[in-house]
């Protein structure tokens, strides 16, 4: 027991609020692919040559002896880029529960998209957070590692002065926006 409550005590911030939202990153990955990979069946077009016999362009050819419909080819897909930023609100307004919802919400968001990444190719993520700047936590070519985890663990410190911008009573949403 002693070494649990330990080894709990060194959990840092985004550990701690990934256990908490863990059930659900793989449900929003998969929510999220859903919704980006829209076209499940591949399209096809008349067309010779081609990949496939046609029935309706069998019976065509039989009538006219047409070439051009009596196959069909697979139209390429392209799967459009995805970019995502997430923009954070870290003034001082933010203190207490609604900070400590939003950082989870903000995990959340940058696991399941992490999957999604790793999965698809073709989304990018950026973390920032602001007050009187912006405070960039992850860019988009950077990936999620253990050092980018420990950074976007500092958001919560930040609304109480604690972490290492320290200007949470000075907010400049239009510029930062």
């Amino acid at each position: 027991q002693e070494l649990d409550k330990k080894l709990e005590a060194e959990k840092s911030e985004y550990q701690l609020a990934y256990e908490e939202v863990k059930p659900y990153i793989d449900k929003v990955a998969d929510d999220l692919m859903n919704i980006f990979i829209a076209k499940r069946f591949p399209l096809f077009r008349p067309g010779f040559p081609g990949q496939k016999l046609r029935l309706k362009g069998a019976m065509a050819y039989e009538g006219q002896k047409d070439y051009k419909g009596l196959f069909e080819r697979r139209l390429p897909t392209e799967r459009p880029d995805y970019t995502f930023l997430l923009l954070v609100d870290l003034s001082g307004s933010m203190r207490g529960e609604k900070i400590e919802e939003t950082f989870k919400g903000a995990v959340l968001f940058s696991e399941a998209l992490a999957k999604v990444a790793a999965t698809l190719g073709t989304v990018k993520v950026a973390i920032y957070g602001f007050q009187d700047e912006l405070i960039a936590y992850k860019g988009f070519e950077s990936e999620l590692d253990d050092k980018t985890r420990k950074k976007i663990g500092l958001m919560v410190k930040e609304v109480d002065n604690e972490g290492e911008h320290n200007q949470a009573n000075y907010n400049n949403d239009g510029y930062c926006v």
